[in-house]
C-alpha cells in the first residue's frame, strides 16, 4: 500500500516494484536528480551506465553500473540539466547532450562526443537563441530522422516569442555543427509550438518520424485545443509540411493546459512505435498513419493533477516488451508518485505497479529516465530524480526501482567489452551502391555477408582480420561473379568474434 502524506492512493501496489537504490543529497540545496537520464555502457564493462544532474553545483554526475551499483559518482560535466545520449557521428560510442540551466534566460548546450575514455571537456558548445527562454522547460527528442546511421537531436523552446514556440532540428553527422539543420517558430501568438516532443518511427517505413505537440491559446477559451504536428522521417528530412492532429477535429481532447508531454515507442507489441500523450492517451502508429480518434486510455494514477510525465521504461519485467513509466510529480501536495504500465495488448490499460517515497518529499518523479540494464540483471530498471527532497532543504533525491520477481543475473553483461554496433545501411533504399558501417570492440576476424531474402548467399564483402574500430564498405549491388542483383529485399550479416548481427536493406532498379 502507498500513502502519500497519509493518504491512501492506491492499494494494489505490485511489492516486485521495489528500490533497488535510493541516494539522498549530501547537502542543503543540493538539488540531486534535477535531471536524470540512463547512458548506455559508456565504461565497455557490460553494465549501463546513468547521469544525474545537482542543481546546486550546476554539475552533472556519472554514476557507472554495476553489482552492486556504484554510488560514487565517477566525472562531473558541466552544467546541470542531462537531456540527451545517443551516438550523434555514428562512431560506435554515446554522446551527451547537456543543458545549462539559467533562470529566465536562454542557456547554451553542451555536447560531449563519447570515445575510448571519458573526457569532460566539452567538444561542442551550441550557443543559446538570443530570443529563447528558460531552458528548464524545454523538450528533447533522439533518433534517426533521414536514416544515415547517426543520431540526431531535437529540441523546442515552447515559450519563444510570446509562446508562438520553436523547433531546433540537429541533425548528427561526423562533426556536428553549432547551428541546428532547421528551425521552425510558431506563426501565430500563443500556439504553444513545441510543448511536447517525441521520436519514433510511426508509420513503420524504417525512418524515425518527429512527433510536435502544442497547445494553441491564441484564442479565448474554451476556444483553445491541442494540436499534434508529425514530421515523417526521411532522407532529405525537413519541417517544409506536416501530419496534423487536432483534437477538435478527431472529437477526443488529449493534453493538458499546461502541457502535452509525448513519448513514442510500441506500446501495442505490434512493432509499430506508437504517441503516448502525457502518459493517458495513445494513438497507435501503422503503415498508414491517419488517426481519427484517440486509439488508446490508459488508466490514470489516482488522483492525478493529469500534468503526468511519460517515459519509455525499458522491459522492466523481462517479457520481452517495452513498458510505460509515468510519473506524477505534483501528485500529494507535490510528494509525487511513479506508475508502471506493462507492454502488451491494446486491451491492458492498467496500472501493474506503482510507487511513492511517501515523506517529507517534493516532486519525486519530476525527473524520470529507463536506466537500462545497470545492475547486471536480465531486466530493465528506472531512475527517479526527486531535486526538491526534505521540503525547503531542497537536499535532493533520485532512486532506481525495478520489478525483481525471477531476478536473475545475465552473462552477457560479463563478456561484452564495449558495444558491437551494425549501422543502417546508407541510402536505404539504394541503387545502384551502399554504404554499410559497422564499430567492433576489439581486433577480430571479421565476416560480412549479404544474402537475398530466401537465405541465399549472394556475396561476401569482408572475410579477413581487422582492427577494432569504426569501420564501412560500399556494396555495389552485385554478387560474387559480378552480375548486377535484382531488386528487392536482401539481409546483411556482420560477424566479429562471437557476436552477430543482421540488418535488411532495400534495392530498388
Amino acid at each position: 500500500m502507498v500513502t502519500l502524506l497519509g493518504l491512501n492512493l492506491y492499494p494494489q501496489q505490485i511489492p516486485n516494484l521495489v528500490p533497488i537504490l535510493e541516494v539522498e543529497g549530501e547537502n542543503e540545496g543540493d538539488k540531486l536528480g534535477l535531471a536524470v537520464k540512463g547512458a548506455g555502457d559508456l565504461n565497455g564493462d557490460g553494465f549501463d551506465d546513468f547521469l544525474v544532474s545537482v542543481g546546486s553545483k550546476d554539475s552533472t554526475y556519472l554514476y557507472f553500473g554495476g553489482n552492486p551499483i556504484d554510488t560514487i559518482p565517477e566525472e562531473a560535466f558541466f552544467p546541470d540539466l542531462i537531456r540527451i545520449a545517443d551516438d550523434f557521428n555514428g562512431d560506435g560510442y554515446m554522446d551527451l547532450g547537456i543543458l545549462e540551466h539559467i533562470p529566465y534566460e536562454p542557456g547554451r548546450i553542451f555536447i560531449y562526443m563519447g570515445g575510448e575514455y571519458i573526457d569532460t571537456l566539452p567538444d561542442i558548445v551550441i550557443p543559446p537563441d538570443s530570443a529563447g527562454t528558460a531552458a528548464i522547460d524545454h523538450r528533447w527528442a533522439t533518433g534517426d530522422l533521414n536514416n544515415d546511421a547517426n543520431g540526431d537531436f531535437v529540441f523546442t523552446d515552447f515559450n519563444y516569442n510570446s509562446m508562438r514556440g520553436k523547433i531546433y532540428v540537429y541533425l548528427g553527422q561526423d562533426t556536428l555543427d553549432i547551428v541546428p539543420s532547421f528551425t521552425l517558430e510558431g506563426t501565430v501568438g500563443a500556439e504553444g509550438l513545441g510543448l511536447g516532443c517525441a521520436i519514433g518511427d510511426i508509420n513503420a517505413d524504417g525512418i524515425d518520424d518527429l512527433i510536435i505537440g502544442g497547445y494553441d491559446q491564441s484564442e479565448p477559451a474554451p476556444d483553445r485545443y491541442h494540436y499534434l504536428k508529425i514530421f515523417f522521417g526521411k532522407q532529405d528530412f525537413d519541417l517544409d509540411s506536416c501530419f496534423y492532429i487536432d483534437e477538435r477535429e478527431i472529437g477526443n481532447s488529449f493534453g493538458f493546459s499546461t502541457g502535452i508531454q509525448l513519448e513514442s515507442f510500441d506500446v501495442n507489441s505490434d512493432q509499430i512505435d506508437d504517441i503516448v500523450v502525457r502518459g493517458r492517451e495513445v494513438f497507435f502508429g501503422d503503415t498508414s498513419f491517419n488517426p481519427t480518434a484517440v486509439d488508446m486510455y490508459y488508466e490514470p494514477i489516482p488522483g492525478t493533477t493529469g500534468r503526468s510525465i511519460p517515459e519509455e521504461a525499458g522491459d522492466i519485467n523481462n517479457d520481452g516488451k517495452p513498458d510505460l513509466l509515468v510519473s506524477d510529480p505534483s501528485l500529494g501536495s507535490g510528494s509525487g508518485v511513479i506508475a508502471i504500465y506493462h507492454g502488451g495488448s491494446a486491451e491492458d490499460t492498467t496500472i501493474d505497479g506503482i510507487y511513492s517515497l511517501g515523506f517529507n518529499i517534493s516532486g519525486f518523479g519530476s525527473s524520470i529516465s529507463t536506466a537500462g540494464k545497470v545492475d547486471g540483471t536480465d531486466r530493465d530498471r528506472i531512475i527517479v530524480g526527486a531535486p526538491g527532497f526534505e521540503f525547503e532543504e531542497n537536499r535532493g533525491f533520485f532512486g532506481i526501482y525495478g520489478d525483481t520477481t525471477t531476478l536473475t543475473i545475465d552473462s552477457r553483461h560479463q563478456q561484452i567489452p564495449r558495444l558491437f554496433k551494425l549501422h543502417q545501411n546508407y541510402p536505404n533504399p539504394f541503387n545502384p551502391e551502399t554504404t554499410i558501417r559497422f564499430y567492433i570492440p576489439y581486433d577480430s576476424k571479421v565476416e560480412l555477408h549479404i544474402y537475398n531474402f530466401i537465405g541465399q548467399k549472394v556475396c561476401t564483402l569482408i572475410n579477413s582480420k581487422m582492427k577494432k574500430g569504426k569501420h564501412g564498405i560500399i556494396w555495389n549491388g552485385r554478387d560474387n561473379s559480378g552480375n548486377r542483383v535484382s531488386s528487392g529485399i536482401y539481409l546483411y550479416v556482420l560477424s566479429a568474434g562471437n557476436r552477430t548481427e543482421v540488418k535488411k536493406m532495400l534495392m530498388l532498379k
